[in-house]
């Protein structure tokens, strides 16, 4: 019979774009550097003007301490609505850059602090916002083409996980690079704090960071007045009726997502951050809900939802298809959103 199978390259591409194998690259106590700036101002600053600016940098930093200490977000001071035209962060700095986004994660992150004017190219994946697809595309992240990069100019190439050729490219072509890890919530925020330093919207990426944390809380604080709900998250699997699933572990985003929304991962002990587990243990672990997640696909629900009650007649579940539900980008918080509203 013939099999065919759904997500297993978005699948590839999670597993590889999350770095699941890397560490992360800031602790708890994270504080963003000041960008510096050479050259002088045509304009001259009183004495009192650069003690005003010192406090109020001073307060900024604090202000992302405060956050990254206290994760999953401690701030309650700005509202996050990601959207299109929510994308107006923009606070612009004097530094120019040529930026090269290696994942739609990165290009996200980059559009979401208002640097995207500096970007001349990105993956091939890379369609959010849609604005990004009208950028160079200079191939993915297990083939990217060289000679496109080259050909590009750039002045900075930012990638995410292990990627060890283009780190080698960069340092052969003595190209600017800059990696970043966004396996969950703190390495997320953490790594859009250092995007932001490295393009120069330092002050963007904290506003964001803030809106974040603030949406993150008030999901987590509606969620923590219930009962946890046993759940599990299919990410991919063969059509048909269920044999096996590949689902989310301890160490995954979507995880993270789920767990401040309200739910309780059946899986989360199995080892590795995308296990596959078998029909049986399915059955055993007695999910209530089934989340499967089939992101920007076109579907057919009722028979979707015919073949997991073959295995399990006694849980909801409910098939969610949209874009962002793969991203370890600003939209986590999103995610954790559509959780929630099935969970309630």
């Amino acid at each position: 019979m013939k099999k065919t199978f759904f997500l297993f390259a978005t699948i590839i591409s999670i597993i590889f774009f999350c770095g699941l194998q890397s560490t992360i690259f800031a602790d708890d106590g994270f504080v963003p550097e000041v960008p510096k700036f050479s050259g002088c101002s045509a304009k001259c600053v009183s004495p009192n003007t650069q003690r005003r600016q010192g406090q109020q940098g001073r307060q900024g930093q604090q202000s992302t301490l405060n956050i990254a200490r206290n994760s999953p977000g401690a701030s309650r001071t700005q509202n996050y609505e990601l959207s299109t035209t929510n994308y107006q962060l923009r606070i612009k700095s004097k530094i120019q850059k040529r930026i090269i986004a290696l994942s739609p994660a990165i290009t996200e992150i980059i559009y979401a602090i208002g640097a995207d004017d500096d970007i001349i190219a990105v993956s091939d994946f890379c369609n959010y916002p849609p604005e990004a697809k009208k950028k160079q595309k200079v191939g993915g992240a297990i083939n990217p083409s060289y000679e496109q990069i080259l050909v590009s100019k750039p002045d900075l190439i930012i990638y995410q996980g292990l990627m060890s050729k283009i780190k080698k490219f960069c340092k052969s072509y003595k190209i600017p690079a800059c990696n970043v890890q966004l396996d969950n919530w703190k390495t997320i925020t953490n790594s859009i704090q250092q995007i932001g330093n490295k393009t120069g919207y330092s002050k963007s990426a904290i506003k964001l960071r803030n809106q974040m944390a603030k949406k993150w809380n008030k999901i987590r604080d509606l969620a923590v007045k219930k009962k946890p709900v046993p759940v599990l998250v299919c990410v991919g699997r063969e059509t048909g009726p269920v044999a096996s699933c590949t689902t989310i572990g301890k160490n995954s985003f979507i995880n993270e997502a789920l767990t401040i929304a309200g739910g309780s991962n059946v899986c989360e002990d199995v080892i590795g951050a995308y296990p596959t587990i078998a029909a049986e243990v399915i059955a055993a672990r007695q999910p209530s809900i089934i989340f499967e997640l089939r992101p920007g696909q076109k579907i057919n629900e009722e028979q979707i939802i015919k073949e997991w009650e073959i295995l399990n007649k006694n849980c909801r579940i409910f098939i969610l298809t949209n874009d962002f539900l793969m991203v370890p980008g600003p939209r986590i918080t999103k995610i954790a959103e559509e959780f929630r509203k099935k969970l309630k």
